[in-house]
């Protein structure tokens, strides 16, 4: 049972933190921007890809209208993209809208470091704003930058830490921690909030939705409420940031 656990979040830590080391010119972060001649509005879209012998995965995210519309996942753990590259370097994807809108597709074709996203067909029943043409910059070779995760063993847990701000050093209210028990069978995730002590550290806070369990990072100690169970231990950081 243990060992499923673990291959689970292992799977899920390679999401979040996956690099390629193949020469792929599709993996990595591209993002483009552009601004609506008719009314204005900023347009931004993000993609992450990772291809691996010849078939992509990735995601989107899609912003506009100041920002008060998106289209974007709700962690770095999803993906709504899945595609092959055809003989001529050509992507041909389906994806899904956020909203759950399914079937779409699009190719996505690069020309040095610029990827351009054409639109064949919106999801079926989407009405939301997809762009039929976007041009994207390549912005990084990673499918997701590891500087935003960091480690940190104590004698019971193996953590991972996911701050989804600027960087791992930033307060952030968009924290994950991924736990896994190493002497039970034991895994969960909690979400929470980053905060910068006076020191110029970071504090970090999770629970669940219910309140029920509870985990605090403090000068490298773990104090977690789990089941009914209480667990303060000493730890490290394997990779300090």
């Amino acid at each position: 049972m243990k060992k499923i656990i673990m291959a689970v979040f292992s799977l899920s830590l390679l999401t979040v933190a996956s690099i390629s080391f193949a020469a792929s010119p599709f993996t990595g972060w591209w993002r483009g921007e552009i601004i609506d001649a008719q009314d204005g509005d900023t347009i931004s879209m993000s993609i992450w890809l990772n291809e691996s012998g010849g078939k992509i995965v990735g995601r989107y995210c899609l912003i506009y209208q100041g920002g008060n519309r998106t289209d974007c996942p709700a962690d770095d753990y999803e993906t709504n993209i899945h595609g092959k590259v055809d003989g001529s370097g050509k992507a041909n994807i389906r994806f899904e809208s956020w909203s759950g809108r399914k079937n779409g597709r699009a190719t996505l074709t690069i020309n040095r470091e610029v990827m351009t996203w054409n639109l064949i067909k919106k999801p079926i029943r989407e009405v939301r704003f997809i762009p039929s043409r976007f041009e994207l910059i390549k912005k990084s070779d990673i499918y997701h930058e590891l500087k935003y995760r960091r480690e940190f063993n104590t004698v019971s847990y193996n953590l991972s830490v996911v701050n989804r701000c600027n960087d791992f050093m930033s307060a952030c209210n968009n924290v994950t921690l991924l736990a896994i028990a190493n002497k039970v069978d034991d895994a969960f995730m909690l979400s929470g909030k980053a905060i910068l002590a006076t020191d110029n550290s970071l504090d970090f806070i999770f629970s669940d939705q219910e309140g029920k369990d509870k985990a605090e990072l403090k000068n490298s100690v773990l104090t977690l409420e789990r089941a009914g169970k209480s667990v303060r231990e000493k730890g490290e950081w394997k990779d300090k940031p």
